[in-house]
């Protein structure tokens, strides 16, 4: 799919769509081509299973069902697999491959002298002869510039001017093979465990593919760990942050497909409720950890100044398109209310008015084991102190506008943490504890 930026939309229509959608009116609303469209449900099956593969009308079903509903079978982001923008097939991959080490070995070369050092192989590897171009030579060089592995400069060849092609010099050149083994290593537990992490599948794959054309080093060696991928939309929920981000840093409002948050169902097609569309100034992005979530901060084109900021969950936006930009003097203002709804929420809810909470933490140690309670806190705790300690327990505050966003940290604790003020939180925090009580009373234990 030449636009990415459709692909992403059709793969995050198949993640968060939970009944069957109308394909025409799919296929109309992100604006592709039935042929685009089955092409890329056909390159998801495909990494999906090796297998025998579903017929032509059963692929979306197939493909849905898979990501959906049987993700923990997958060790590989299947989503992200995709990010890229072509599969090469494995003839023109080996082109590739053999382009980048004549470079290597021969250095700086012509289209020409590609080409014969790609003939003279063939011959003395004794594999079929095949016909290779000089157009084809040229759309290749253009595919390996474009991801930045040569460059191209034109100078004087034997009869006229010629385009000649080298390597592009980067920063793996400075790592021992060790250390890029060691670097590999840490990028691919980066990007499976952490957030974000969807800027680091390029750079995996630009270190994997220096290993293998400079290196000689095969991909299946490097993969002696699995990764049992935990959330499928993360990916897709990243490159909307990612689009956010750009629009915050050129001062532009956007134009967001927002879904409804009255229920749980996600449907990116509705017959039955159109999506809301919203002309939007993103100003700040905010991560849930413990519920894995995004949320962006910012403003309504033409909002009025006394009126709060909206807050929109990402994983409901359906679709974005750049609308307009902002006035530096607009954006200030938006810019400052923004940090003064941020500054006292523990997540993202604003009031007027701030309550204090005081949480008792009992660290209950075994053998000579850290205080990771402690830790915990302070690492996490954000602008909240600690005010008293008591033996193995300490007291911590914080004064915050909504203190019903506390409780899944607080619960996250267990037994460690006992809430003392606010009464009305204690409670919740009791409440929540007796359902989950509830739930065991009729097993026989």
């Amino acid at each position: 799919m030449k636009n990415m930026k459709k692909r992403q939309e059709l793969l995050r229509s198949f993640f968060y769509d939970i009944h069957v959608h109308d394909k025409d009116r799919l296929m109309d609303w992100l604006g592709i081509a039935s042929s685009t469209y089955y092409k890329t449900l056909k390159e998801m099956a495909n990494l999906i299973s090796q297998g025998e593969q579903p017929k032509r009308n059963q692929l979306a079903n197939f493909v849905r069902e898979t990501i959906k509903y049987e993700p923990f079978q997958q060790t590989n982001n299947l989503l992200a697999a995709l990010y890229e923008s072509k599969t090469m097939r494995e003839l023109a991959a080996s082109r590739y491959t053999l382009i980048l080490k004549f470079l290597q070995q021969y250095g700086k070369s012509s289209r020409q002298e590609l080409i014969d050092y790609f003939n003279s192989h063939v011959l003395e590897e004794n594999q079929k002869t095949v016909q290779f171009s000089e157009s084809e030579i040229t759309r290749y060089l253009g595919d390996l510039e474009e991801a930045s592995f040569i460059t191209r400069t034109k100078e004087k060849g034997a009869q006229r001017m010629e385009n000649f092609y080298e390597l592009q010099a980067t920063f793996f050149e400075h790592f021992s093979l060790n250390e890029l083994f060691e670097l590999y290593t840490f990028i691919s537990f980066i990007i499976n465990t952490e957030v974000p992490s969807a800027s680091g599948y390029p750079l995996q794959k630009k270190l994997l593919s220096h290993l293998e054309y400079k290196h000689d080093y095969p991909e299946f060696l490097l993969n002696d760990t699995f990764y049992q991928y935990p959330y499928f939309g993360k990916v897709l929920d990243e490159y909307i942050v990612y689009d956010l981000l750009h629009a915050m840093n050129n001062n532009e409002a956007v134009t967001v497909y927002y879904q409804s948050v009255k229920s749980n169902r996600k449907q990116v097609v509705n017959h039955q409720e159109q999506l809301l569309q919203i002309n939007f100034v993103p100003l700040h992005i905010v991560f849930d950890y413990l519920f894995a979530r995004w949320y962006v901060i910012g403003a309504e084109v033409n909002q009025p100044k006394e009126q709060p900021l909206k807050r929109l969950r990402i994983d409901f936006i359906a679709k974005m398109d750049t609308h307009s930009t902002c006035s530096s003097d607009d954006w200030s203002l938006w810019e400052a209310q923004a940090e003064k709804e941020l500054e006292k929420p523990w997540c993202i809810t604003y009031r007027e008015t701030t309550e204090k909470v005081r949480v008792k933490f009992t660290f209950y140690p075994v053998d000579q084991q850290e205080n990771f309670i402690r830790k915990r806190v302070e690492e996490q705790g954000q602008w909240g102190r600690i005010v008293e300690e008591i033996d193995r327990s300490f007291i911590w505050e914080i004064e915050v506008t909504d203190t019903s966003e506390l409780i899944p940290w607080i619960r996250s604790f267990g037994s460690s943490a006992t809430v003392l003020e606010p009464k009305p939180l204690q409670e919740k925090i009791h409440a929540s504890w007796k359902e989950t009580l509830q739930l065991y009373d009729h097993l026989e234990i």
